[in-house]
């Protein structure tokens, strides 16, 4: 079965494979040299008893050897935005290989959470379903957004000191990624057109709305950001009403902006603000108050529920949800 999941079309899951194996043959020096580089890290971890890393690289070392490499859908190219450095508010945190997020206090004290995969994306991080959400801002800031709070955290540059062993099998790992992703820009290029092909002909011969989600999902995941003509609304999912979680405003979204109705007082002028920018793959965007307002607020959706953010401060934002 392939690794995209059952509900992915069959006349999609065969070309997988084809896909693959021309992955594996554009980076068949890459891999040698990668395979070359990982023995030496193994050594190392021996040789500072570093077990469990040791095991890491072997059991990664025998997923390329063996064929069961995950090739153009891994964590370090889906979420290496976030995976590139540590992140710092007033604690300081890291995802780690295994899709945990570790935050540390200035006390030392640690908490862990892990990553939900299914619920996010390269620009949207859902952690312990929705304890903890992290969403893109920009190249070196992003916000940390939980049930009670909203904090905003910049990008910690590399420390000079030697790294651990998971720190460098983080490393190379992702600079293997990288490579190999740029190598192969052509045939995926070529490919996910190929794919956007297929989904009217699959709406035609009854394809169900879960194995083109799962289709949607993939090419996303391929291309790293949605497939969409320049002339579509980029927050179209978001478009509709939504309210409030203590049911006091009716939030609109149309092609034209946001409108904010008051349900205790729908005679209260409305509040209306303007779209400005979008993130790089459209999953967070910015909108500004109509004229020369100069309030600001950011707006991604996750877990089926919209999140609103302010942009440089933790004041807090509401959660909104769709009306029905």
């Amino acid at each position: 079965m392939s690794c995209l999941g059952a509900d992915l079309p069959a006349s999609v899951q065969s070309l997988d494979e084809t896909y693959r194996r021309k992955c594996r043959h554009i980076c068949a020096d890459l891999t040698k040299a990668h395979l070359a580089e990982l023995k030496k890290l193994q050594e190392k971890c021996l040789n500072s008893s570093d077990f469990a890393t040791a095991k890491k690289v072997k059991d990664y070392y025998d997923s390329l050897t063996n064929g069961t490499y995950v090739w153009g859908n891994s964590a370090e190219k889906n979420f290496s935005y976030f995976m590139a450095s540590g992140w710092g508010g007033d604690w300081s945190h890291t995802l780690n290989m295994d899709m945990v997020m570790v935050s540390r206090s200035p006390d030392g004290s640690v908490e862990k959470f892990q990553v939900d995969l299914k619920s996010s994306d390269s620009e949207v991080l859902v952690f312990n379903n929705g304890d903890r959400l992290w969403f893109y801002l920009d190249e070196n800031n992003l916000m940390q957004r939980s049930k009670v709070f909203s904090l905003p955290m910049s990008r910690i540059a590399p420390s000079r000191k030697g790294a651990n062993c998971e720190t460098e099998l983080g490393t190379i790992r992702r600079r293997f990624v990288d490579e190999c992703s740029r190598k192969t820009k052509d045939l995926t290029t070529n490919y996910v057109a190929y794919l956007v092909k297929q989904i009217p002909v699959l709406l035609e011969k009854g394809a169900s709305a879960d194995e083109l989600k799962a289709l949607n999902d993939y090419i996303g995941v391929l291309g790293n950001r949605p497939i969409a003509r320049k002339d579509t609304c980029p927050y179209g999912e978001l478009l509709g009403n939504w309210k409030t979680e203590k049911n006091d405003e009716k939030w609109t979204f149309t092609k034209d902006g946001i409108e904010v109705t008051s349900l205790y007082n729908p005679t209260r002028p409305k509040k209306k603000w303007i779209h400005v920018s979008s993130s790089p793959a459209r999953r967070v965007h910015l909108f500004k108050g109509e004229g020369n307002s100069k309030e600001s607020f950011y707006v991604s959706l996750a877990l089926g529920k919209i999140y609103l953010f302010h942009p440089d401060r933790r004041g807090w934002m509401p959660v909104l949800d769709k009306m029905n």
